[in-house]
């Protein structure tokens, strides 16, 4: 069945590997970002050591929370839906659009002094 889908769409077929045909200046701000990554979670655990904090009985979520599970809940909605659908859905370019967007409203209200409002409930 994949590669009948690879068949009738071939922009498909490489869909799954796109590091493949990524540019050179792509793949090294990826690695920079990732080596930038690695190099926080190092001081963050040297850190953790000399506080005395364990790795696994320190930094341990006590509760998921509510609004989680329904953006969780959400999104297999979604995903089931486009499934049944045959229907194409760029989810995680749409939630990183939306998680940029609402990371720029808070750098923002940070800067100008402002406090954060507190989120709606129902």
């Amino acid at each position: 069945m994949r590669i009948r889908r690879t068949i009738e769409r071939p922009s498909g077929a490489c869909s799954s590997s796109p590091t493949f045909f990524e540019t050179r200046a792509a793949l090294r701000q990826r690695k920079k970002e990732s080596k930038e990554f690695f190099e926080q979670r190092k001081k963050q655990k040297e850190k953790d050591a000399e506080l005395g904090v364990r790795e696994k009985g320190g930094r341990k979520m006590k509760k998921i929370p509510d609004s989680f599970m329904f953006v969780m809940r959400v999104i297999g909605l979604l995903r089931g839906l486009c499934a049944t659908l045959e229907v194409e859905l760029p989810l995680i370019e749409i939630l990183a659009s939306h998680a940029r967007l609402a990371n720029a409203d808070d750098e923002a209200a940070f800067r100008s002094g402002m406090p954060k409002s507190p989120p709606a409930t129902l």
